[in-house]
């Protein structure tokens, strides 16, 4: 080839460069907005990557949580076409213990880690060993607990379904573990790992579930083991990104365990009641239900949580972003983040409505299309949950977790009462309703709590030009 016909390969650096021109004199002129979008386009995927800022941290969880639904929705389709609604239903009882333990023994403790790593970087190492100790015994209380309960909860299942059902309340040390390690890289900051952590559970139970069908048809006993392994490869795997970062211990052991109990006792009830009110539904209709009944719920309800491919990505950043900033900063970034999130999640409701349906009955089979009027209440009541969910964090942010802890108190008892109520009376669809009233009373009383307990203002809900250039300028300028 002619020297003169090489091609030129233009680096980082030098697209910079020219998006600065040379005005008649010799000076730089000032870039134009095409060149500073267009350079901000090429650098795009590098930045969300790398997460540097908090923008392209929520952008990169919402990556990763699309994957996670993409994920799950894969891998609920295939265990539903094979397994059935009956099967489906069983599969679903018994796994549901492993995530729900793992919340539990982790209430309170995982707010506490992230919120003490954020303010106390350097002691990252002690607070991390503390918090494991809190867990350890806490979760050793839940887990006891859970074991004797579980025959007489599961009075719709027959021994087998029991066993395995005790097999996955043991692997929630797993995910308790887990999430903790998550809890403290959000601290750090560090979420690119902890979205790995986030996504690992998910991708190890899909390899898992395939291995399985490779060599066998797959049954509701299969799907669980698939299931238990997928969470503990994805704790091994996570374990050296998050012995690297924390370094040797050190701090005042008893000054940082005084502050992350007393932090752990004040979020722990309304973390506790959180999670219970977020699975009374289906630990009730385990009880009430046909397993047929429970996987048509089940079903609608994993497709409902496609709202909250906004909001737990949000959340994940949005507590660690606020409780290293002043009162008045952590407001701020508060009313923007509702705004926006108030908005992703209409549009998503209204594209839900309107696809979900079909792609319900053409993904699953025509044999849930039961599923159909329970997916349209369960997404209304994600929506608000997302909301309610986003709300809660300025309480946690500003160190006044005690209200969420009483507003939570409230709406578990109202939970309890309304669920079991309606679900004896119209099944899987009374308890969706139930469910979304419930909710409803949440995010009403927590915003109520902003303006009376913390004497906030409310945020604006609508969006304005001043918030689509704030966007504009955090995606553009690090």
């Amino acid at each position: 080839m002619h020297p003169e016909a090489r091609p030129v390969v233009v680096g980082a650096d030098q697209a910079k460069a020219d998006i600065a021109p040379i005005s008649g004199d010799g000076a730089a002129a000032a870039p134009s907005m095409r060149a500073i979008i267009a350079a901000s386009l090429l650098h795009l995927p590098g930045r969300i990557f790398k997460a540097p800022t908090a923008i392209y941290a929520v952008m990169q969880s919402m990556a990763t949580f699309a994957a996670i639904l993409f994920v799950n929705i894969v891998t609920g389709i295939i265990t539903a076409r094979l397994l059935g609604p009956d099967g489906r239903g069983i599969y679903s009882a018994v796994v549901l213990w492993t995530q729900f333990l793992a919340l539990i023994s982790t209430a309170g403790i995982g707010a506490a880690t992230t919120y003490h790593v954020a303010k106390n970087r350097d002691d990252r190492a002690r607070i991390a060993q503390i918090a494991f100790m809190l867990a350890a015994g806490w979760g050793s209380l839940v887990l006891t607990v859970a074991l004797l309960a579980i025959p007489h909860l599961m009075t719709q299942y027959d021994q087998q379904a029991i066993l395995y059902a005790r097999i996955a309340a043991l692997a929630s040390v797993f995910g308790g573990s887990q999430a903790l390690l998550c809890c403290v890289l959000i601290g750090l900051g560090a979420f690119t790992f902890n979205n790995y952590g986030r996504l690992a559970p998910n991708l190890f139970y899909f390899f898992a579930l395939m291995g399985v069908l490779g060599f066998a048809d797959l049954n509701w006993q299969a799907a669980v083991l698939a299931s238990i392994a997928g969470i503990s490869l994805a704790v091994v795997t996570q374990i050296p990104a998050f012995l690297v970062r924390m370094g040797v211990a050190r701090g005042d052991f008893r000054r940082h365990a005084r502050s992350m109990l007393s932090y752990s006792l004040r979020a722990g009830p309304a973390d506790i009641v959180t999670t219970c009110a977020e699975y009374t539904d289906r630990l009730i209709l385990i009880g009430l239900v046909a397993p047929a009944e429970l996987g048509f719920y089940v079903i609608a309800f994993s497709f409902s949580r496609i709202a909250m491919a906004w909001i737990m990505p949000i959340n994940s950043v949005l507590l660690s972003k606020m409780a290293r900033a002043e009162a008045n900063i952590a407001k701020c970034h508060f009313d923007q983040t509702f705004r926006f999130a108030l908005a992703l999640l209409l549009i998503t409701w209204l594209a839900g409505m309107w696809w979900g349906p079909p792609l319900l009955v053409l993904l699953y089979g025509q044999e849930f299309a039961p599923v159909v009027p329970i997916f349209h209440v369960l997404l209304a009541e994600a929506i608000i949950f997302g909301l309610a969910n986003i709300s809660a964090q300025l309480f946690q942010a500003l160190n006044r977790p005690g209200y969420v802890s009483a507003v939570e108190a409230t709406c578990f008892a109202a939970m309890l009462v309304s669920v079991y109520v309606m679900a004896s009376r119209d099944g899987a669809l009374g308890a969706a309703w139930a469910i979304l009233a419930v909710t409803l009373l949440r995010l009403t009383l927590i915003l109520i709590g902003i303006k009376i307990s913390l004497k906030l203002p409310l945020p604006r809900p609508y969006l304005t030009l001043a918030d689509l250039r704030y966007l504009r300028d955090r995606l553009i300028h690090l």
